[in-house]
């Protein structure tokens, strides 16, 4: 797993923290595709974009992140 900040992604809607993608490639999982999960990096806030499996693309959880409605 790699944790990329990128400046790209709006923060928190919760905490205003930076938010960040986290990066799982298939190279180290078993039968499974690369990743990418988006959320705060805030351990005390927690706020995730949930997807079941994951983004196929980078761009993809950005983009998801990025239009999520404001709290």
């Amino acid at each position: 797993m790699t944790q990329i900040n990128d400046p790209k992604l709006k923060p928190c809607p919760f905490c205003g923290e930076e938010a960040a993608i986290w990066y799982y490639p298939a190279s180290e999982r078993l039968n499974c595709k690369d990743q990418y999960y988006v959320g705060c990096t805030n351990d005390n806030c927690g706020c995730e974009l949930e997807h079941t499996g994951g983004w196929k693309t980078y761009d993809d959880a950005v983009n998801a992140w990025n239009r999520r409605a404001n709290g």
